[in-house]
């Protein structure tokens, strides 16, 4: 009676047991099944997720999508799962030319977008023009920041490197606290510093990489080892000492006079 009495529990934890593994059999889900002729288009791997984006550069931003048969043309929904703040503008579908692998999805800066701010972007392709078995995925997850700056003062700019003056603009975000010349050495090349509005001046980074090439030792990088600012004036001094490979081309401040 005694091995009953163990033998009866022990088949009913069994039982039990055995009823769990067939609900898990029921939540087993198949793997999709990808039609024949399926265009596969998807976002490459090379598209920024997490970037600052600078309205005054332009107006939008561009993401590559990619596809397996170029032959023909071929225009594929687009599905906007996630738009935060209503901050971007993206369009209905993509469309590729005949013998195009690949196509550009622009997408704008809306009207009244939040800027200084991260704003989550979440695009689809649509399900029946996509294959989740390919190592590019069909949904672009993007975490977006439109930058704030905007013009602070117009000035004029003497440069120790060229010999020059010319008109600048300096501009200042309020979301980094920072001021900036843009394209100030060449396009795409921006002097950033911070400013108390007095006399601390910091440069972020102290050494930038100008943009400009020597013929023979290449890049120009430019450091600014000392600034200031005079409110008599409202003149900015930036000492900057200019490098290549090859050593130093000397050191000589540059001047900005606000207007």
């Amino acid at each position: 009676m005694k091995f009953n009495n163990i033998y009866i529990p022990v088949l009913f934890l069994m039982t039990v047991f055995m009823a769990g593994c067939s609900d898990w059999d029921d939540t087993v889900e198949l793997s999709p099944e990808i039609s024949e002729g399926n265009p596969a288009v998807r976002f490459i791997n090379e598209n920024p997720s997490a970037f600052e984006h600078d309205p005054l550069a332009s107006a939008s931003f561009t993401l590559t999508v990619t596809r397996d048969d170029e032959t023909n043309a071929l225009e594929v929904p687009v599905v906007v799962v996630e738009n935060q703040e209503n901050g971007f503008v993206i369009p209905n579908s993509i469309a590729f030319a005949a013998g195009s692998k690949t196509a550009d999805l622009i997408v704008s800066i809306a009207d009244g977008a939040p800027k200084g701010i991260e704003l989550a972007l979440e695009i689809k392709i649509d399900d029946a023009s996509s294959n989740p078995y390919k190592t590019e995925y069909a949904t672009y997850y993007g975490k977006i920041i439109i930058s704030d700056w905007a013009d602070y003062s117009t000035g004029t700019y003497y440069s120790w490197w060229s010999e020059e003056s010319f008109t600048q603009v300096l501009q200042y975000s309020p979301a980094k606290e920072q001021y900036r010349f843009r394209n100030l050495m060449s396009e795409g090349v921006h002097f950033v510093f911070t400013w108390d509005g007095e006399n601390e001046i910091t440069p972020v980074p102290k050494t930038i990489e100008t943009g400009m090439v020597h013929p023979t030792y290449g890049m120009v990088s430019a450091t600014t080892n000392a600034a200031s600012y005079d409110a008599g004036t409202k003149t900015f001094t930036f000492t900057r000492k200019w490098t290549v490979s090859a050593g130093s081309f000397g050191e000589g401040d540059d001047t900005y006079t606000m207007n």
